[in-house]
């Protein structure tokens, strides 16, 4: 089981995704926000797949990965060959701090890597025009703002957190 980055073991035990409370008869007298979730099957494999993803790191090896990062190329940068390796100074065109944008991911793993691709996917124009940051003066990344995939990475690894959904 992956552990929760704050609270330790003891935290990952009260945030278990188990749907078979042991306090079922204290939970009625608590109040609302207090009270232990009861998830539906539906509910419950979400929130498992949601864990399983924040608790995996990028793989370069693993051909789904690979896709991912190749689809979110595609999506930034439409048109533009997949840079050999995946390593590529245009990155930085397409929201990423620096030219090899698993080191953005770090802790986020490839969760945050799935996220940014399903924005893509539901908003390709939205998408690019946040991450590439089109109609702006300047066009990319300015002094004082942070780039747009990187910042989703992060913003993905504190809901993570957050929901005690990842590793530390």
């Amino acid at each position: 089981m992956c552990v929760a980055r704050y609270g330790g073991a003891a935290a990952a035990d009260a945030r278990s995704l188990s749907t078979d409370f042991a306090h079922d008869a204290v939970a009625p007298l608590l109040p609302p926000r207090l009270r232990p979730l009861r998830l539906d099957a539906t509910a419950l494999a979400r929130l498992q797949a949601a864990r399983a993803a924040a608790c995996t790191r990028y793989d370069d090896g693993d051909p789904a990965h690979a896709a991912l990062l190749s689809g979110l190329w595609s999506a930034a940068l439409p048109g533009r060959p997949f840079p050999r390796a995946g390593v590529s100074a245009a990155w930085t065109e397409a929201g990423w701090q620096g030219p090899d944008p698993r080191t953005d991911l770090r802790g986020a793993g490839v969760g945050a890597l799935a996220h940014l691709v399903w924005l893509s996917r539901a908003d390709a124009r939205l998408f690019r025009r946040l991450a590439t940051k089109r109609g702006r003066n300047p066009p990319h990344v300015a002094v004082n703002e942070y780039p747009f995939c990187a910042a989703g990475a992060n913003v993905t690894l504190w809901i993570a957190a957050a929901a005690g959904l990842h590793s530390g």
